[in-house]
């Protein structure tokens, strides 16, 4: 895997990234009108592997995935020593959807320039072999010493050229018949549709696992971070931790006039504790006053020591009730503690929601309105 590609991908998102004036690609030729019984010639092998390459995109709901199944069929069903993608993005929205997606690093480059890519195909837009020397004035595989016997195939969406798939070196003989070239066409095609859906999917995924009121994830949402390190964690036989902070006395605020402040109390909360998570924890709102951090990798004896602190920072503020008084934030926390490999019978989804319900149960409010640091004990 060469560096052009992940430093491209990668470092698109800093500065100096410029929504370019977008150049439409080439119009695509109609095709030519075909009897009922005409043939063409087509490898067999080829169909079928990339029909189960098809069915791997399908089957992703992620459109880092999608890329990924894309390029990794590709080039086992053809056999290439390399393939790179060149993808238009002009206003950058893609490269913010996949995120940082190692795996396409190196194979994946998104560019604004979508002269860059039309340039690739001259007047037709049709897959077509490099002649020599070409590869080197369209910069493609830009890093590779050897840059002979490269076939590029454009995919196009609404009559334009969207993007290029460059293979190198393909098994001897495989491309060489116009249906195979016509085969990959029609797949690529199918590659920015396939992908527009995934991260429609995402989106709405997305939606679904965010709480509305501050922003930050749900107890769905923060359930499926917790799911994914417990699996983690049993794997490397290590502690998951979770912390619940319950913000007692807000139970009365529920008419109208008090709603907007009990909502500005949740997200000033929500984004306090958010921003004092470490890269590897998370947080949600499990429950209506209650929030949940995920601890990643700390003993119980830290874990503890974030619970005092998180409680010392939201104790004693106090928030204007709207009706001429006052109301202080008074933060039960709780915390549970598991080494999954210890429950081994159980299913990681079922011991997540064990944390969850444990948390919940632990820092329930006090009749007196005192405060307090409880350990939950899972069932």
């Amino acid at each position: 895997m060469n560096d052009r590609g992940s430093q491209k991908f990668a470092g698109s998102a800093g500065e100096g990234y410029k929504v370019e004036e977008i150049t439409l690609g080439l119009p695509v030729q109609e095709p030519t009108a075909v009897a009922l019984d005409e043939r063409i010639e087509v490898s067999r092998y080829l169909a079928r592997r990339i029909s189960k390459v098809h069915r791997a995109m399908l089957d992703t709901s992620r459109p880092s995935d999608v890329l990924a199944e894309c390029l990794a069929g590709i080039r086992s069903a053809t056999g290439c020593t390399e393939v790179e993608l060149w993808l238009h993005d002009p206003a950058g929205a893609l490269l913010v959807t996949l995120g940082d997606a190692s795996e396409l690093r190196g194979l994946v480059d998104l560019t604004p320039d979508s002269y860059k890519i039309s340039a690739v195909y001259g007047d037709t837009a049709a897959p077509r072999q490099l002649a020599p020397g070409e590869a080197s004035r369209l910069n493609v595989f830009e890093h590779s010493a050897d840059r002979s016997d490269i076939v590029v195939i454009p995919a196009v969406e609404q009559s334009h050229i969207v993007g290029s798939l460059h293979l190198k070196a393909p098994k001897l003989g495989l491309l060489d018949g116009e249906g195979d070239l016509e085969l990959l066409f029609d797949f690529m095609n199918l590659v920015p549709v396939s992908l527009r859906n995934a991260i429609a999917n995402q989106a709405a995924s997305e939606l679904m696992l965010v709480d509305p009121v501050t922003r930050i994830a749900n107890r769905e949402g923060l359930g499926r971070d917790l799911d994914r390190e417990i699996g983690r964690a049993r794997r490397a036989h290590r502690q998951v931790g979770l912390v619940g902070i319950r913000l007692c006395g807000l139970e009365g605020m529920a008419n109208l006039s008090q709603q907007h402040i009990q909502t500005q109390l949740l997200s000033e909360v929500a984004h306090k504790i958010a921003s004092g998570l470490r890269a590897t924890d998370a947080v949600g709102r499990i429950d209506t006053m209650c929030f949940g951090v995920l601890v990643t990798e700390a003993p119980p004896d830290s874990i503890e020591s974030i619970c005092t602190r998180y409680q010392n920072e939201l104790q004693g503020n106090l928030l204007d009730d709207g009706a001429g008084g006052s109301i202080e934030i008074l933060p039960n926390v709780s915390w549970v503690s598991i080494d999954p490999h210890d429950y081994s019978g159980r299913a990681v989804s079922e011991l997540s929601e064990m944390m969850l319900e444990s948390v919940l149960e632990a820092s329930a409010c006090a009749p007196s309105g005192s405060v307090s640091i409880a350990r939950a004990q899972p069932q």
